[in-house]
């Protein structure tokens, strides 16, 4: 017993060796799912339903057996002991079947959308709407050590509905599902950095992931759900093989195009449901995994953006003189770099509806996706 009245072995057992399995059924059929004990018993805990609506995750301890069989033919589709949090795929499933319409098309639709959406926002926190800044090492820890766990356990992400805000079609994009203790407690963590950034008090909306992006993969220029993604933030969870920096591209209250590298442990502030942002240049390299967390307004308040900004709001940083670009760096006549050390040396402004959709076109590969890729 501790001084506080803890028995310390069910402190070991409840902190050290207790773990959060979850289970996502792509087989053929509907499965079931059994707590095999000490004898071989099965113990039947759960009905598996197919597609990721129907993910079951349950709590458990280090050393457990669960055993998944098919439903219908009773075949053992897996089989498997509690080594760590987990998700646990059964089956598998790929969007190779769905059909892809008229591309361009559709993003430039897709794309005047979200220039028209981001300004019904009027409330905002800071001068630009985004800044980088850097995870505490115990969170990185503790994210990245699930990804290298989980990192074979991937599944493509649903697209049943098609939709072009990711290029799908053209190059796979996985998830890599995340156990709601985990996500609760990481959020509740990176909530105090995004406050700090944003100076105001915030409450969790959201956390979106892990998404792994692979070679080709193209993300359009976008703003997030306008009720619940007030003030969100990036994490950068692991990326490997990367030829060139695949940019977070985002826009600021003046309309400039900013582009920010990221490395492992990093994290991007941004004002999702404001700032348009995206990656609509190609990855280049072998994967690149994120996860994304959201925040709004404490109150409860959906119609959180329709207010004013209330005095002592930072005022939009929109005259920074004269800028130009040495092809690697941008700089401003009015302002020093530190003040925009993000700003793209393209020199991209949104002027209207139409710019997005010129740029996509501009950093778009030859093919630019009417056709589904031979090996997807």
């Amino acid at each position: 017993i501790n001084s506080e009245g803890e028995d310390i072995a069910n402190w070991v057992v409840q902190s050290c060796q207790a773990a959060e399995v979850g289970f996502i059924n792509y087989a053929d059929n509907d499965c079931n799912i059994y707590f095999v004990n000490r004898d071989g018993e099965e113990i039947f805990t759960s009905e598996l339903l197919r597609k990721e609506a129907n993910t079951v995750w349950q709590q458990s301890f280090l050393g457990h057996q669960f055993r998944v069989r098919d439903a219908v033919t009773e075949e053992v589709l897996l089989d498997f002991v509690v080594e760590f949090n987990s998700i646990n795929p059964v089956g598998f499933m790929s969007n190779r079947d769905l059909e892809i319409g008229d591309v361009p098309g559709e993003v430039e639709y897709f794309l005047k959308d979200e220039f028209d959406r981001a300004r019904e926002v009027k409330r905002t926190f800071t001068e630009v709407g985004f800044n980088r800044g850097r995870l505490p090492p115990d969170l990185f820890g503790s994210i990245s050590a699930y990804h290298y766990n989980n990192r074979d356990n991937r599944v493509p992400e649903e697209w049943n509905d098609g939709g072009v805000i990711v290029n799908w079609w053209e190059a796979e994009v996985w998830m890599i599902h995340m156990p709601s203790e985990l996500k609760r407690y990481w959020q509740s963590r990176l909530k105090e950095l995004v406050e700090a950034w944003a100076g105001v008090e915030l409450e969790l909306t959201d956390i979106y992931g892990m998404r792994r992006y692979e070679e080709g993969a193209r993300l359009l220029t976008h703003v997030d759900r306008v009720n619940t993604h007030a003030a969100s933030l990036i994490v950068n969870v692991a990326q490997e093989a990367i030829r060139e920096p695949w940019m977070v591209e985002i826009y600021d209250f003046a309309g400039r195009l900013h582009e920010v590298e990221m490395n492992e442990g990093d994290i991007v502030y941004y004002e999702s449901a404001r700032c348009l942002h995206g990656r609509m240049q190609p990855l280049h390299g072998g994967y690149y995994v994120n996860l994304f967390s959201h925040y709004r307004p404490a109150g409860g308040d959906p119609l959180w953006y329709t207010h004013e900004n209330p005095h002592g709001t930072p005022e939009h940083l929109l005259e920074v003189g004269q800028c130009q670009s040495n092809g690697t760096k941008a700089t401003c006549s009015l302002v020093g770099e530190d003040v925009l050390p993000f700003l793209s040396p393209k020199l991209e402004t949104l002027t209207g509806p139409n710019d997005l959709f010129k740029f996509w076109e501009k950093v778009s590969p030859e093919d630019n996706g009417n056709s589904m890729r031979e090996d997807l």
